[in-house]
């Protein structure tokens, strides 16, 4: 691909120009670059390029372009314009480059995967408890989890010593550690999610979103909005 080049006073040369030939002396340019002619565009182009090739006559006049008989020459923003065998040198050299001027493109790089584990920075392997979901009509409540003894997490089995020095099991020796152990509890108070109930409020008027009559209750901090256009509020939340 090639490109027509114009400078920042090409509106200032050209404004004397009319529509068409304004129109018709751009459309030369870049047909002049695209197709590799050194501002020379034979006249039997014209009718391939030029959506109205009537304003020739004004351009010769105007001196923007030269008659020479089977071709016109573009003489106006010539300079600005790469000749042809400077062009076909660049794509030459950027066909040798790896096309398009830059060096070959190599292989994309792979993207490794990281499993949930790998992902934690402190390079953990534990898993992570998933969160609780409560409705608004569930009360929190205590959830009372016992924790299992040691003698109870080897299947019901009589276990003689679990540590140096503490004695386990039915053994009158065992310690207050293990006592307490057994004894152990967790409570937690799950976290709601949700909303919390909001109190309802007469509300008087029209609803400014889409205009129904407010005739019922409404929430109180939906600020006069029904109940359908509140709700797709929170949607878009």
């Amino acid at each position: 691909m090639t490109w027509t080049k114009l400078s920042d006073d090409y509106s200032d040369d050209t404004w004397r120009l009319s529509d068409a030939a304004f129109r018709l002396h751009t459309e030369a340019l870049v047909w002049n670059n695209r197709k590799l002619l050194d501002c020379l565009i034979p006249k039997d182009d014209l009718r391939r390029f030029a959506k109205n090739p009537g304003p020739v006559q004004e351009l010769l006049a105007a001196g923007f372009w030269q008659d020479l008989g089977d071709k016109y020459l573009i003489i106006h923003h010539a300079q600005y314009q790469r000749d042809s065998i400077a062009v076909i040198k660049q794509q030459a050299a950027n066909r040798a480059n790896g096309g398009k001027g830059g060096r070959p493109k190599g292989k994309p790089r792979e993207q490794k995967t990281h499993s949930v584990s790998e992902s934690r920075s402190d390079g953990s392997t534990k898993g992570f408890m998933a969160p609780v979901h409560l409705t608004n009509q569930q009360t929190p409540e205590k959830t009372r989890v016992k924790t299992q003894s040691v003698s109870e997490s080897h299947g019901g089995g009589e276990t003689k010593r679990a540590w140096p020095g503490i004695e386990v099991g039915n053994s009158p020796e065992r310690s207050q550690f293990q006592k307490n152990a057994d004894e152990a509890w967790m409570a937690y108070e799950p976290i709601p999610v949700g909303p919390a109930p909001v109190p309802v409020v007469k509300v008087e008027g029209w609803c400014p979103d889409c205009g129904v009559e407010l005739t019922t209750e409404y929430l109180r901090e939906t600020l006069g909005r029904c109940f359908a256009c509140e709700a797709a509020r929170v949607v878009r939340a």
